[in-house]
C-alpha cells in the first residue's frame, strides 16, 4: 500500500500545472493507494470539479473551510471506497477551517491534516497550542471509535529538530513552525502513541519538504521539514519505505510519500509475527531431517518407539504453524 501527503498549495493552480502527469508519473506519485492533500484552498465542488480526470481511479472526499473561501483545505482520494469518513475534530473553532478529514479503511484509518500556522509575529501561537491538544484528543477518540491503527500524514507546520530546518538557529523561537511550544505540541502527539516513519528510518538524512519562494530558497535547498507521515508503533514493523520526493515540483511544499506492507482489505500482521513463523518452520524442517536421517540409517522395520515419535514431532510442527500463521496481505 502507497500513501502519499502533499499540501498543494491550492489545489485548482496545481492542476492547471503539473498535477494530473505528477500522480501518474512513475518517476512522481506513480498512482498511489491513497492520497492526501492539504490547503487545497477550493470548497468541496471546486475539489471534485478540479480532479475530474481522476474520478475513473479514486473516490475524492474533500474538506472546506467554511469561515473563509479559498482558505485551507483538505482532500483525500482513494482507489479504495472507505467503510467511514469523518470531517474535523468535532471542535467548532477549529472545524470552520476544513483542516482535518479522516477515511477508514478494512485494516487502519488515515488522517489527513494541515496544521494552523501560528502566523506572523506568533499572533496564532496561542490557538495553535490549543490545536495541537485538542487534535491529540481527536485522534484517541477515533482510533478507539474506529478500532483501528492510525496513520497521520500531512503539513504539521513545525520543524521537529534542528535536522528538519536548515537555518534552526535564526528561527528559533522568532519564527512560525520553529518555537519550543510548536516542537512541543509535535513531541506531545508523538507521545500519544506515533512515530515519526520518516526519521525512524533516516535518522541522520538531511531533506526538507518546504521552502520559501523567496530567494530562491528551493535552488538553494535552504528549507524545512513541515511534512510528515506518522505510524503507530504496530505498523512500524510493516513500513518498507518513507520518502519525501523533493525533485517534485508543482508547489512550494513536495509530496511525502509512505510505502506499507499491507492492504486495504487484510489485518494487521501482529509484530514479530513473520519472524515466529520463520523460527517455527525452521524448527519443523530440522525435525523433518533429524526423521528422514533416522529412516535412513534403520533397518526396514520400524520400532515402536520411532514411530511415535514421528507422530509427535509432525503434531508439534502442525500446531507451531497454526499458532504462528502469517496473515496473507492484499
Amino acid at each position: 500500500m502507497r500513501l502519499a501527503s502533499w499540501n498543494v498549495n491550492g489545489i485548482r493552480a496545481i492542476v492547471g500545472k503539473n498535477f494530473m502527469k505528477l500522480v501518474k508519473d512513475a518517476d512522481a506519485l506513480a498512482l498511489p493507494d491513497v492520497i492526501c492533500l492539504q490547503e487545497t484552498k477550493a470548497d468541496v465542488s471546486q475539489v471534485t470539479e478540479a480532479l475530474l480526470g481522476l474520478q475513473s481511479t479514486y473516490k475524492i472526499f474533500a474538506n472546506s473551510a467554511t469561515s473563509k473561501k479559498g482558505y485551507s483545505g483538505t482532500a483525500i482520494l482513494s482507489k479504495t471506497k472507505p467503510l467511514a469518513v469523518e470531517y474535523g475534530i468535532g471542535v467548532a473553532e477549529h472545524d470552520q477551517e476544513g483542516r482535518v478529514l479522516a477515511a477508514c479503511f478494512e485494516s487502519f484509518g488515515v488522517v489527513t491534516v494541515y496544521t494552523p500556522n501560528s502566523g506572523q509575529d506568533l499572533k496564532r501561537l496561542e490557538y495553535r497550542q490549543k490545536w495541537d491538544a485538542d487534535f491529540v484528543v481527536f485522534l484517541d477518540q477515533l482510533a478507539a471509535k474506529w478500532g483501528k491503527p492510525l496513520i497521520v500524514c500531512g503539513d504539521f507546520n513545525v520543524a521537529h529538530e534542528e535536522i528538519d530546518i536548515a537555518r534552526p538557529k535564526s528561527n528559533y523561537n522568532k519564527s512560525a513552525g520553529y518555537t519550543q511550544q510548536e516542537i512541543d505540541g509535535f513531541s506531545s502527539l508523538c507521545a500519544a502513541g506515533f512515530i515519526d516513519s520518516f526519521r525512524s528510518l533516516h535518522p541522520a538524512e538531511v531533506q526538507y519538504s518546504w521552502w520559501s519562494y523567496r530567494g530562491g530558497a528551493r535552488s538553494k535547498n535552504i528549507g524545512w521539514r513541515l511534512d510528515y507521515v506518522l505510524v503507530p508503533p504496530v505498523l512500524m514493523p510493516l513500513v518498507e519505505k518513507s520518502e519525501i520526493l523533493s525533485g517534485v515540483e508543482g508547489s512550494d511544499h513536495c509530496p511525502v510519500v509512505l510505502s506499507l506492507k499491507i492492504g486495504n482489505k487484510t489485518e494487521v500482521i501482529p509484530e514479530n509475527a513473520e519472524e515466529k513463523e520463520e523460527k517455527e518452520e525452521k524448527e519443523e524442517e530440522e525435525e523433518k531431517e533429524i526423521l528422514a536421517k533416522e529412516e535412513e540409517d534403520a533397518s526396514s522395520s520400524v520400532t515402536p518407539a520411532r514411530t511415535k515419535r514421528k507422530a509427535a514431532t509432525e503434531g508439534v510442527g502442525r500446531t507451531a504453524r497454526g499458532k504462528g500463521r502469517k496473515l496473507k496481505l492484499a
